[in-house]
């Protein structure tokens, strides 16, 4: 799959329907934020908004990580180690 330009609505194979669904929705959306609305907040207000929705969804599913990297996306890559490292400091997995 090529990266996700923010542009298109891609659908991503994470889980079960549901999980697919609210997931694709989620990368869609924070790839569209910062590919499309690029006016200086990603780091300070919009990437810790997704690291953190990211982050309770790891939590909850661990084995969600190397699906998630395996998207091979460099929005999605960086999303999910912010949301490993905040996870980490949190919960304690990895």
């Amino acid at each position: 799959m090529s990266p996700n330009d923010g542009k298109r609505e891609l659908e991503y194979s994470l889980g079960n329907e549901e999980d697919n669904r609210r997931l694709s929705k989620l990368i869609n959306e924070f790839c569209h934020v910062f590919h499309c609305h690029a006016d200086g907040n990603w780091q300070s207000v919009y990437k810790p908004k997704y690291t953190a929705m990211l982050c309770d969804e790891i939590s909850r599913r661990p084995s969600l990580i190397r699906k998630l990297l395996a998207i091979d996306d460099p929005v999605v890559n960086n999303v999910t180690h912010a949301a490993i490292l905040l996870a980490k400091e949190h919960d304690g997995i990895g």
